[in-house]
């Protein structure tokens, strides 16, 4: 059903630093000059403690970007999620690593 209401023809590349000896996180960028407003989701697999997903919610929003969404298929948060939903209108994963409770989280039940 997700797929059905997503554009898939619009997908934009991002990345980051991140120093090797420090962990720290630079250098976010997103390769498109104005998103005109539209909503954005960023997909990727796991959100540990969740500063990839801020940086470029940062740039995304230098960007125009309208309404922002996370899904990703490990959430680990283990900073927690408040400061992402400040961010992000909805943030969707998997219970592929624990059960994770929160208004603006949406698990999805994965079973074996």
């Amino acid at each position: 059903k997700l797929a059905s209401i997503l554009d898939f023809s619009a997908v934009i590349a991002c990345d980051k630093v991140r120093d090797m000896k420090t962990g720290k996180l630079t250098g976010f960028q997103v390769f498109i000059d104005n998103l005109e407003g539209r909503d954005a989701i960023i997909v990727d697999d796991i959100c540990d403690g969740g500063g990839t997903f801020l940086g470029l919610a940062e740039e995304l929003k230098r960007k125009n970007v309208g309404n922002l969404y996370l899904f990703v298929s490990h959430g680990i948060f283990s900073k927690g999620v408040d400061e992402l939903s400040e961010v992000f209108n909805k943030i969707y994963c998997t219970n592929s690593f624990s059960e994770y409770e929160h208004p603006n989280v949406k698990q999805f039940k994965f079973e074996i």
